[in-house]
């Protein structure tokens, strides 16, 4: 039983170093699920910012359209799904603000 419990923490701690990058690491030391999400819904409007203020878009001869995003929106969206993934492995779900910030996401 003891290695049960000791190979669920190895999994638990191991899934929690594969997110923590600088969001992952934002979230795993917030205090609160309101100040995770307040930090999440700030990197959602700030990559939303970037990605409208920048609209690129490359079209191929062949007429084919591929929208590209700068790098400051890329870093931003980055850090926001870094963060959804940080919640869920802290808490076990994802709580409403991930799925508003997909939704500011899509728009």
């Amino acid at each position: 039983m003891a290695h049960l419990v000791g190979a669920i923490l190895l999994l638990v701690a191991g899934a929690t170093m594969a997110v923590a990058g600088p969001a992952g690491d934002a979230i795993l030391a917030a205090p609160t699920i309101e100040a995770e999400c307040a930090y999440l819904m700030r990197e959602c409007a700030l990559g939303r910012a970037a990605r409208d203020a920048d609209p690129g878009y490359v079209e191929h001869p062949s007429g084919v359209v591929f929208a590209t995003t700068s790098a400051e929106a890329s870093r931003h969206i980055g850090n926001a799904v870094e963060a959804s993934a940080a919640m869920l492995v802290k808490h076990g779900f994802k709580p409403a603000c991930v799925r508003e910030c997909d939704d500011l996401l899509r728009r």
